[in-house]
């Protein structure tokens, strides 16, 4: 069976855990924050919003989901594994899809085994956008994430060929960056040597892809480590689904389709 997944954002307060600390709890976090989302996406029409109207609209297969001034018509059996809403207004804060590595496809039977392991990532990708709630999203350059980063210095991308790809490595995490006009279009985040060296049971470790959707989405995807050569394409690919899935246009002109490929 799919697997529902909804964004999820923990905020912790307080000194920095040490190494052996993060080495303890890193796989006791993945797996609660799992069971967190999975909870969350099972009461998010039911809880969050209670007494709202759910402005998620469902037929024959397609959801069409209204997010921060934007319109999506999603095929929910192939794509879609869930979406959350505001607390407060009831309005959708974020949605989750899922795909196969490397050429983001979508789900189907026969991709199932493969992208649902029991153990590991497989070869799923996992999609979670979320609205900025009318709030600018920081279009970071490489001097920003520098004097943000204790110890991140850029430098071009020993993995890849296009000079406009810069990294960076601090104690805990391995950062490239895809440049374009002063900032960074995609950014890719894996954990750095020293940090993997120091877990015990992380047998398929991930990384993090990132960018901005129209300034007004955050697009947030985590794939198995082994796929990073493919990041950036991945991360073209999935732009282009979202396009593809975005009514905003046809919306505003009276002209929205009702089902999509």
């Amino acid at each position: 069976m799919k697997r529902n997944v909804t964004p999820l954002v923990l905020f912790v307060q307080g000194s920095e855990p040490t190494r052996l600390q993060r080495t303890r709890l890193r796989r006791f976090d993945i797996h609660v924050a799992g069971v967190i989302a999975t909870v969350c996406l099972a009461f998010a029409t039911a809880a969050c919003g209670r007494g709202l109207p759910d402005p998620v609209v469902k037929k024959d297969g397609v959801a069409t989901i209204p997010i921060n001034g934007l319109l999506f018509v999603i095929p929910e059996k192939t794509w879609l594994t869930g979406y959350s809403r505001n607390s407060t207004d009831g309005l959708v804060a974020g949605f989750s899809l899922h795909a196969a590595a490397p050429k983001v496809e979508p789900w189907s039977p026969e991709r199932q085994q493969q992208m649902y392991k029991m153990l590991g990532w497989g070869n799923r990708i996992e999609v979670r956008i979320a609205s900025n709630k009318g709030q600018p999203l920081l279009k970071q350059t490489p001097e920003w994430i520098a004097s943000n980063r204790r110890g991140c210095r850029f430098q071009a991308s020993p993995l890849h060929k296009a000079k406009n790809v810069l990294f960076c490595e601090t104690t805990e995490k391995k950062l490239f960056g895809l440049i374009e006009d002063g900032v960074f279009r995609y950014q890719i985040k894996c954990d750095s040597d020293k940090e993997k060296a120091s877990y015990k049971f992380l047998t398929d470790p991930e990384c993090h892809l990132w960018f901005i959707y129209r300034e007004k989405l955050s697009v947030d995807t985590v794939f198995a480590e082994r796929y990073f050569v493919h990041g950036f394409d991945m991360a073209r690919a999935i732009e282009r689904v979202l396009t593809e899935f975005d009514m905003t246009e046809q919306d505003h002109a009276g002209n929205r389709k009702g089902e999509t490929k």
